[in-house]
């Protein structure tokens, strides 16, 4: 499968969101799979197209304005950004994105819709404390529209903390799109000093003291960080050393006691916890950052922020202290810490437990390969999936004529369709029938089109005709269909809230679907005299493949069924059982059903199977 993976930033560039996008891909490419990288240049990195380390990296020029003027890391691009992203997306199967708040990421998410390509989101951070106001009502406005755009678009959203999973809470991203890790390192590059002569050496290359205690902090030097709170905590009981990107003020290296070593790539990074005592960060709305869990297995005892999230994690208060982050608590923790050999060891020994047990990446990468493997099977394809409409009798002889071919359904049903008797409807016993082999969607209770009902009569259309289905199949009903297909972007987002999954629409000659909430067909078994620029479309304006396939809808079925086997996607069939019936239609689904039926490449699937 060919990963495409774009985030503003990538290493050399130094930053937590970098190392994670740079291990995921390297952990895509050791699965063997395609990986292409999308990212800006930064000042002293090389643009241009390289490979590294078997994955494609193309570097495409930036201006850093917000950056090196805010310490906003929010590169600006330009027509080489865009002619770059739009090429990648559209050769490659799917598209994974680094955070919603950047320029890169708007353009890939609408390549990705254009070209309909399923879209995986890692969102490393919510709400960003920062003094300048404009900056806070900047992050609101991106997040209310971009954001919230691509939370839509999302197959699924990957978070590392609980603060991230509540800030898309606030966002009403629903759960089942939610997948919360821990996050990982490298327990073998990330462990404790084996001598005192490393640690010795380590200090010396960056001229710190060898007999003194050492306070280390690592992160980018801005404000939600806390990095001016440990300058204030300075004491004569121990020294304390800056790790990371951005700019101190003039007077701090001059300060006895403080050393600022910038920026260090991971190897160095790595050497540098085995020479100190204690690490240090009281940042604000952060969990358990990559620094923190790096620090953790190089043994290092810890005191950060006491982030109300710390409490779902039940960690040990006596050996990580969490306080308050002003320098007057930070300089008492500190002094508490550096004076007592003893708790610093039972704190480095809980630091080591912790990280094996929760932050081990191999372990924690494991459900993303099984992500990527469902992903794989039911959005790449190929992949087939029928569905039933309305909640006719007939379903049940349609059902069986599914069974007999291997082939699953999703059966929507209107329980009070006002459009059928009593008599032509289907049975409660009939649909607990159905339900042992196929899906049951909701359709409304009596199948009135939304467009014609205000949003209350919608909500109750909705949230009735699920709680009877779940009543009568006793499984919950994540499946919706809108009634003739006639919905709004409100209707989306009532579907969203009464707990659905997925909605289906009636749109045809669709083979892959970016929008669960818009759920796309591929045919009908219907003929459509209308259907005359969209057949064209699909034959590559071939009269005679047209007018063989013009009105036809079994032989249109077929057509796309072996477009999809070729070149991947979804065929979606869809139909009524009481319009196959009253058109004597039997024969020619069938005909179809054979056709589709057992291929070895093929993923036979309901439609709530297709989300991920």
């Amino acid at each position: 499968m060919h990963i495409l993976s774009v985030s503003h930033y990538y290493p050399p560039h130094v930053g937590g969101l970098e190392v994670v996008a740079q291990k995921q891909a390297k952990s895509f490419a050791a699965q063997g799979h395609q990986v292409t990288v999308v990212t800006f240049t930064s000042p002293g990195i090389i643009g241009g197209v390289q490979d590294e380390s078997g994955i494609t990296v193309h570097r495409v020029p930036g201006i850093h304005f917000f950056d090196t003027t805010f310490g906003i890391p929010f590169p600006l691009g330009g027509l080489t950004l865009l002619r770059t992203i739009w090429r990648a997306v559209r050769a490659s199967d799917v598209v994974h994105l680094h955070d919603v708040f950047y320029l890169s990421s708007w353009v890939t998410y609408l390549a990705a819709r254009r070209f309909k390509k399923p879209l995986v989101l890692t969102q490393h951070v919510g709400m960003v404390v920062h003094p300048n106001g404009l900056v806070t009502a900047l992050q609101r406005l991106v997040y209310h529209t971009w954001g919230s755009w691509i939370f839509t678009a999302s197959k699924k959203i990957i978070v590392y903390n609980k603060n991230v999973r509540d800030f898309l809470d606030t966002y009403q991203v629903p759960p089942h799109k939610v997948l919360e890790l821990k996050n990982g390192i490298d327990l073998s590059v990330f462990h404790p000093p084996t001598s005192n002569e490393e640690r010795d050496a380590v200090r010396a290359r960056y001229h710190l003291p060898i007999n003194r205690p050492l306070v280390l902090f690592v992160g980018r030097l801005v404000p939600k960080k806390g990095y001016a709170e440990v300058y204030a905590a300075r004491d004569p009981a121990y020294e304390v050393v800056f790790v990371g990107t951005g700019t101190t003020p003039h007077a701090w290296s001059a300060t006895p006691g403080v050393h600022v070593l910038g920026a260090l790539d991971q190897q160095a990074l790595a050497a540098l916890y085995r020479a100190v005592d204690v690490f240090v960060f009281p940042a604000q709305g952060e969990l358990f950052t990559l620094a923190m869990q790096e620090a953790l297995a190089s043994g290092l005892p810890i005191i950060t922020t006491n982030e109300p999230a710390y409490a779902t994690y039940g960690i040990d208060e006596e050996r990580i202290i969490l306080c308050e982050p002003v320098a007057s608590v930070l300089k008492q923790s500190l002094l508490r810490v550096v004076g007592d050999s003893l708790l610093r060891d039972r704190m480095a020994t809980y630091s080591m437990q912790l990280a094996h047990e929760w932050f081990d990446w191999e372990k924690n990468f494991t459900p993303i390969t099984e992500l990527y493997a469902r992903i794989e099977q039911v959005c790449v394809g190929p992949v087939v999936t029928t569905s039933w409409d309305d909640g006719h009798r007939l379903d049940t002889k349609l059902a069986l004529l599914l069974d007999q071919y291997g082939i699953k359904g999703t059966f929507y049903i209107a329980p009070h369709d006002q459009e059928f008797s009593d008599a032509e409807r289907i049975t409660d016993d009939d649909i607990r029938t159905l339900a042992h082999t196929h899906e049951i969607g909701a359709h409304t209770m009596t199948h009135r089109w939304l467009t014609t009902l205000v949003d209350d009569e919608v909500r109750e259309e909705m949230s009735g005709s699920r709680a009877h289905l779940e009543h009568v199949v006793g499984v919950p009903i994540t499946s919706f269909c809108y009634p003739a297909g006639k919905h709004t972007p409100v209707h989306a987002q009532l579907a969203k809230e009464a707990g659905f999954h997925l909605a289906r629409t009636v749109r045809r000659f669709s083979f892959r679907n970016t929008n669960t909430y818009e759920l796309d067909t591929s045919v009908h078994t219907y003929e459509h005299w209308l259907d005359v620029w969209p057949l064209l479309r699909f034959v590559g304006y071939n009269p005679v493949v047209f007018f063989r396939l013009y009105r036809q809808w079994d032989f249109q079925a077929i057509a796309m069924f072996e477009y999809v086997v070729k070149h991947g996607g979804v065929f979606h069939l869809w139909g009524h059982s009481w319009e196959v019936d009253a058109h004597g239609d039997w024969d020619r689904l069938e005909r179809v059903l054979k056709h589709i039926q057992g291929h070895a490449k093929v993923t036979y699937a309901t439609n709530g199977e297709l989300i991920v």
